[in-house]
């Protein structure tokens, strides 16, 4: 391995489907708890959705373990994927219809247990994102701009996702709405997220786009909380100035109903949870810096720079909890983790995991 040491693997959440347990194990399981692999690995991403799990090694695999209705199989623990192995990855994600990979050739491939099919693009992506029924490219052009491209991978997808008002099949086609503000802002996609229907992308210039699906508030617009039912988002919203975020945003997390970002100057701003629908700062201790965030559902995490890890809220049956009361924070404790140190944690959905090394 290239870093010379291999990851540790930890689970949790309400259903067994992809924490990598047999379904034997008592559920939910409420605070982390090892994942067994196959043989030591050193990981670059893990992605933990709906079913299923997956994660991309540094050596350009992907391992996977779920339920995997698209596989048609049920996998208990991590296991290498065959239909990939003749192929090298950069990056990967996976919903809960359909599982992406991009090649180092900038190829996009969907993924199923025994095939890869290949997405036709109108150029080479070097960025990816899995929505509910709908996937994302970043696709960059001969100048150097980029372009995001979307397409339904399986069926009718809500029409925001699209910057639409219609639900409908659509072919891979370019995101033009998007693209305005790329060519506008001269600027070019730093990362994209998409958890079921809400997309978030953070562009080089330190500014978050969002459009899509908004129940959840975790698109940081503004929606009164006696509109229910005015969730979607039809345009690429510019939310940093309209939140009072006057800095740049250096990178963020999305769950299916929190969005946390952080800033060049180590501040953490949050929305969503709780039907908060504008972002809020996160108070932190004023003697350490947050230098990367993550998000689950119900849960942000805050990774200090001594460190250590924070949550908005403790594990379930956690005991000795660790509660900071001047910031409203709870400290994740090592023990957990083996006493190894948590590089992040994953989770768009009700179950998360987490990688030590």
């Amino acid at each position: 391995m290239k870093r010379g040491f291999a990851s540790r693997v930890y689970s949790w959440g309400l259903n067994y489907n992809n924490l990598g347990y047999s379904a034997e194990v008592p559920m939910p399981i409420t605070v982390p708890a090892p994942v067994a692999l196959e043989s030591p690995v050193d990981i670059k991403k893990i992605i933990c959705g709906y079913s299923e799990s997956v994660f991309l090694t540094n050596e350009g695999k992907i391992h996977c373990w779920g339920h995997f209705e698209m596989f048609d199989k049920f996998i208990t623990t991590p296991t290498l994927l065959n239909s990939t192995q003749n192929l090298n990855f950069t990056d990967i994600d996976i919903s809960k219809t359909h599982f992406l990979g991009l090649t180092t050739e900038g190829e996009i491939y969907q993924i199923t247990g025994k095939q890869s099919e290949k997405i036709e693009l109108p150029g080479k992506a070097r960025l990816l994102a899995a929505g509910n029924q709908a996937s994302f490219a970043v696709v960059t052009g001969e100048n150097g701009s980029d372009r995001i491209y979307a397409w339904s991978s399986q069926g009718p997808e809500n029409g925001a996702i699209f910057c639409a008002q219609h639900d409908l099949p659509r072919p891979v086609s370019e995101l033009i709405q998007a693209n305005y503000w790329l060519d506008q802002l001269q600027t070019n996609v730093k990362k994209i997220k998409v958890v079921e229907s809400a997309v978030v992308v953070l562009l080089e210039n330190g500014e978050l786009l969002t459009w899509g699906d908004n129940a959840s508030g975790n698109l940081g617009v503004y929606r009164s909380e006696l509109a229910l039912l005015e969730n979607e988002v039809f345009q690429p919203t510019r939310i940093n100035l309209a939140n009072g975020i006057k800095e740049k945003v250096v990178d963020f997390d999305l769950s299916d109903n929190i969005l946390i970002a952080l800033t060049e100057s180590n501040q953490a701003y949050f929305c969503g949870l709780e039907n908060i629908f504008t972002i809020r700062s996160i108070p932190f201790f004023p003697d350490q810096k947050i230098v990367k965030v993550g998000a689950e559902h119900n849960k942000y995490y805050l990774f200090s720079s001594n460190g250590k890890v924070f949550s908005n809220r403790s594990f379930d049956n956690e005991e000795f909890i660790k509660y900071y009361g001047e910031f409203d924070l709870y400290e994740v404790d090592r023990k957990y983790f083996g006493g190894a140190e948590v590089e992040f944690i994953s989770g768009k959905y009700d179950n998360a995991v987490a990688v030590c090394k």
